[in-house]
């Protein structure tokens, strides 16, 4: 169960008082998810410049990085050998989904609030680690896997609260 990996406390995650005064990152996990508050009143959503956009694209990694290199779109994840998500300011991610158009190239708009994994977030970097730093951090109780780096998480890794804003 995540609470065993991220160190929560026993049934905190049933008791809203509790979820308001724990500082196990369960709780805040819960807390930046719903809220995703970084502080000083701001929601992280609310924090980035625009909203943005991503799009799924049906083309490997290097081509990717080829088609938007010297745009401000942003590579924001790879799912497989020849699917990886772009995203990055909705204007420039129509221009793109015009060039694959014309190109015959599959893509397909996701359907999300902001363009997350982008530039475009980097304003709340900070604040999010600061109020990460803020809560108290366990060594994983139990092993999985890092989504930054794809291999098993350390204990150095977990309680850092720079990993969590990378």
């Amino acid at each position: 169960p995540i609470m065993d990996v991220l160190g929560n406390h026993a049934g905190c995650h049933d008791r809203t008082q509790h979820r308001r005064v724990c500082g196990c990152l369960y709780c805040r996990c819960f807390f930046f998810g719903r809220r995703a508050d970084i502080g000083g009143g701001k929601r992280a959503d609310d924090a980035a410049a625009s909203k943005g956009a991503m799009l799924g694209v049906s083309l490997p990694e290097k081509e990717i990085v080829f088609l938007i290199s010297g745009t401000r779109l942003s590579l924001a994840a790879v799912n497989s050998a020849s699917l990886c998500v772009v995203s990055g300011q909705t204007k420039d991610i129509e221009a793109l989904e015009q060039r694959l158009a014309d190109k015959k190239i599959e893509s397909r708009r996701l359907h999300t609030s902001h363009a997350f994994h982008s530039e475009m977030f980097d304003p709340i970097l900070k604040p999010f680690a600061e109020a990460v730093e803020k809560t108290k951090r366990n060594a994983p109780k139990i092993p999985y896997i890092s989504n930054v780096t794809g291999t098993p998480i350390t204990s150095q890794q977990a309680t850092d609260p720079n990993y969590w804003a990378a």
